[in-house]
């Protein structure tokens, strides 16, 4: 099963940033979920872990909401990314496998070797884009599929227009 936390956690941060960009409005995590057609308790749950390490704000009550903690450009996808999947890793192994031969009996330990080394790599790449980079990168694909002739009517656009 694909673990679909951190392209929602940095669904939701793009849609902060980008509320942020447009007057920093509070957003609920009513209208996340809908924006993003995503699960409502899911949506809660990462707001809650992106709030513990410190990358949204929250206010309670009538206009409550969320909001990024601080500037797009001073959060990197790596913070994202590990506030989402929390201890998960991306890659493990069989766990249990029989003890029949130098395969099965090694593979457990030489994968996880393997798996270290790949979310390292992972790691290192989300570490130098900034959210700001990302929005950025994700509006460059809005403009291309715009000037293509693509509409693109999303409901968070809607909500900022002027």
């Amino acid at each position: 099963m694909i673990d679909r936390r951190f392209p929602t956690a940095l669904q939701m941060m793009h849609s902060l940033g980008l509320a942020a960009n447009n007057g920093g409005t509070l957003i609920s995590s009513s209208q996340l979920a809908e924006w993003l057609n995503a699960n409502p308790t899911l949506v809660r749950k990462l707001l809650k872990t992106l709030g513990e390490h410190g990358l949204i704000t929250s206010q309670l009550g009538r206009n409550g909401g969320v909001c990024l903690s601080r500037p797009a450009d001073e959060i990197f996808l790596k913070e994202i990314y590990e506030a989402s999947i929390e201890d998960k890793k991306l890659w493990t192994p069989r766990p249990n496998l029989p003890q029949i031969c130098v395969v099965s009996t090694n593979f457990e330990e030489y994968f996880e070797t393997i798996s270290d080394r790949m979310e390292d790599a992972v790691l290192d790449s989300l570490a130098g884009i900034s959210l700001a980079q990302s929005l950025s990168d994700l509006l460059g694909v809005h403009k291309a599929r715009c000037q293509a002739g693509v509409a693109a009517n999303l409901a968070f656009e809607k909500a900022f227009a002027s």
